[in-house]
């Protein structure tokens, strides 16, 4: 929950800053691409920073690497099209990069896993999976205007609300499968 208000928070900050007096732009293919290549270029100076830090495992510095280059480029997304439309897209693609994330670290935890341990990380994703449709399903419901007195804001509301169940997800099939992280 905690994560979620801080995602929100940061829609809304990002909204504000980014009240500009020319209009969002849409975020073509090719804006997307130079967007990859200047947040490339932080993401060196980001694990070069944070590989200065003994402590920090490569496997943790691969997540931390991952997840900084994710939200780098939704946050440029966001300074192009600060269209509530625009803020939308960026959050549920940032929502699909997270879960490629998700399936990297289910694939790992499975691969450490042996006989039939596999198959309680098999059912519990599968049970995951389950919540996730019935939650955003609960999200999509509780976002109805009657519910929540509308405005053009609740598709953020909901687009981050889905994308923090992934993320939470993404993270909990990391720290699962990297105790020696902590």
């Amino acid at each position: 929950m905690k994560n979620l208000l801080i995602l929100t928070l940061g829609i809304f900050f990002s909204i504000a800053t980014n009240a500009q007096s020319d209009s969002p732009k849409e975020v073509t293919p090719e804006i997307l691409k130079k967007i990859k290549i200047e947040v490339e270029k932080n993401v060196v100076r980001f694990r070069q920073n944070l590989s200065k830090d003994e402590s920090i495992t490569k496997t943790l510095l691969d997540f931390q690497t991952d997840t900084f280059r994710i939200n780098r480029i939704n946050d440029a997304c966001q300074e192009v099209d600060y269209s509530t439309p625009g803020i939308s897209g960026a959050i549920y693609e940032m929502g699909k990069s997270y879960d490629l994330l998700l399936n990297k670290y289910y694939n790992k935890l499975l691969k450490q896993l042996k006989g039939n341990d596999k198959n309680v990380l098999i059912k519990a994703q599968r049970a995951w999976l389950a919540f996730q449709k019935l939650e955003q399903d609960l999200i999509g419901t509780l976002s109805k205007e009657e519910y929540s007195g509308g405005g053009t804001m609740q598709s953020n509301i909901r687009a981050s609300q889905y994308t923090e169940l992934i993320i939470k997800r993404t993270a909990e099939l990391f720290w699962y499968g990297n105790a020696e992280s902590y």
